[in-house]
This record gives C-alpha cells, sequence and structure tokens, in this order.
C-alpha cells in the first residue's frame, strides 16, 4: 500500500491533522440560535430516552432497543453541552448564572422534558371539557392524566440513568435491572404524585385569576418548588440504591438548578 516508510509517516501526519480540524471545528462557540437547537434536540432525545427507558422496564417489547438507539443519538457532538458547562453544579460554578450558555442550555434541555409530562394531563382535561363532564370528574381526569406523564418520564429517567452507572460500575445484569427498576418505580410514583401539584395550580385553579403576575409568579412558586421536591426525592433514592456517596455539595447544586430552572419554566408557563 505504502512505497516508502515516508509515504506512511504523511498519510499518518495528514491523519492527525484532519482530527485536529474537526475537533477544531467542534470546540468553536455555537451562537445562540445554536445553542438553543442543540440544547432543544438534547432535550427531544432525553425525554424520548426516558420514555423508552419507562417502556424497557415494564417490559415493552422493543423498548430497550429505542432506548439504546436513542442513547447514541444523545452522544452526539451537535448536541452536547459546552466542556464547560458539562460538569459540576452552580455551587461549584456559581458564575454560570450568569453566562447565557448556561441558562440557555438549562432551559431548553428541559422544555420538552415539561411538555412530556404536561401533555396527557392537558389533553385530558380538554377532552374532559368538550364532553360536558362536571367539574369534579374533568379534575379526576385530568389530574390522573397528569400523573401518568409524570410519572412515565421520570421512572424512565431514574430507571435509565441507574443502568447507565450502574453498568460503568461493572455490576452484574441481574442487580443492574433490579435495582434500576426499584429506583424507576419508586421515583416515578413519588415525583408523579408532586408533579400533580403545579398541574392542578396551572390548568384548574389559575384558569380566569386575574393578573398575569400573579399568575406568573404563583405558578413559578409552585413548579419550582416542585422540581426542587423531586430533585430531593430522586437524589435520595439513588444515595439508598446505586450512588451512596453522592456529595453533599453536589446533591445541593442539583436541587438548586431544578428548583431555578423550573421557576422560570414555569413562570413562563403561568403566563
Amino acid at each position: 500500500m505504502f512505497k516508502s516508510l515516508e509515504e506512511f509517516d504523511r498519510w499518518v501526519e495528514e491523519g492527525r491533522q484532519e482530527e485536529i480540524s474537526k475537533r477544531a471545528a467542534m470546540s468553536k462557540p455555537r451562537g445562540v440560535l445554536k445553542e438553543a437547537a442543540s440544547a432543544l434536540g438534547a432535550g427531544v432525545v432525553s425525554t424520548g430516552e426516558s420514555i423508552a427507558g419507562a417502556g424497557e422496564m415494564i417490559g415493552i417489547p422493543g423498548a430497550r432497543g429505542a432506548r439504546e438507539y436513542l442513547q447514541e443519538v444523545g452522544e452526539a457532538e451537535s448536541l452536547a453541552r459546552p466542556e464547560d458547562l458539562q460538569e459540576g453544579t452552580i455551587v461549584e460554578h456559581p458564575e454560570r448564572l450568569a453566562d447565557w450558555r448556561w441558562w440557555v442550555r438549562s432551559l431548553g434541555e428541559n422544555i420538552p422534558n415539561m411538555a412530556a409530562m404536561m401533555l396527557p394531563g392537558g389533553l385530558a382535561w380538554k377532552g374532559a371539557k368538550a364532553a360536558g363532564w362536571g367539574y369534579k370528574a374533568i379534575k379526576t381526569a385530568a389530574l390522573s392524566g397528569a400523573f401518568s406523564g409524570a410519572a412515565t418520564v421520570e421512572a424512565g429517567a431514574a430507571y435509565t440513568q441507574a443502568k447507565k452507572e450502574m453498568d460503568e460500575f461493572g455490576y452484574a445484569d441481574d442487580v443492574i435491572e433490579r435495582v434500576a427498576t426499584a429506583e424507576g418505580l419508586i421515583v416515578g410514583t413519588a415525583n408523579g404524585i408532586l408533579e400533580m401539584l403545579p398541574f392542578d395550580n396551572l390548568f384548574l385553579r389559575s384558569t380566569g385569576a386575574s393578573g398575569i403576575i400573579r399568575r406568573i409568579v404563583r405558578q413559578a412558586v409552585f413548579e419550582g418548588s416542585t422540581e426542587m421536591a423531586q430533585e430531593t426525592v430522586s437524589l435520595a433514592v439513588e444515595q439508598w440504591g446505586h450512588q451512596p456517596d453522592v456529595e453533599l455539595k453536589t446533591a445541593i447544586g442539583r436541587v438548586l438548578e431544578s428548583g431555578i430552572i423550573g421557576g422560570v419554566l414555569g413562570g413562563g408557563a403561568g403566563a
């Protein structure tokens, strides 16, 4: 293939330079629109992976393949966070609160997740109203939908995260499945119940409420506090299950970030 050692060396050097050029291109900072598109894309893939994970957890055929495919898609460089935003939380890096990229990534990645959790309840609410049901029946249908949507996403996310991390730690497959399923069921149930609170306020109590500022603030408080409670549940279950050594600093950072982003998104929904 190569007529001389020099020709082989040139071929190696050309390949090295090409790889350097590719990495330089990928590390080039994105603009606001590109970062937003990347964040939304990552959020859609992550949410889909969570839903597929919930399907795998309860034994739906094909769900595992869908989850693994979406996991591979989610590892694409085009969907990745900038390197300096990949590790740690705002507790370790408070300067991120002044970085537009952190806000764009955090909000964009969570919008699809929030939409997937709210959608079933919203559809049930509209359907029950269109059918002319009474208030109690409408509320029951809407809250049941809200619970099912949130429980599916939350359970799938916990299950998927546990499987990934336990696989990296080298646990046996049967242990991984048992622990991940237990974590998914607990987190899904608890956080599904918690999600009914901001949903109830948004769809069933804010209708016709006077004052847009009042609605925004109220929903921001409901959603932000709910997200903090849900993240606390997830952390507690992780520590009980596969991740007993989560640092306090990391835990506090995750809870604070969940509250901030949940509050902003909740306020937007309340508008």
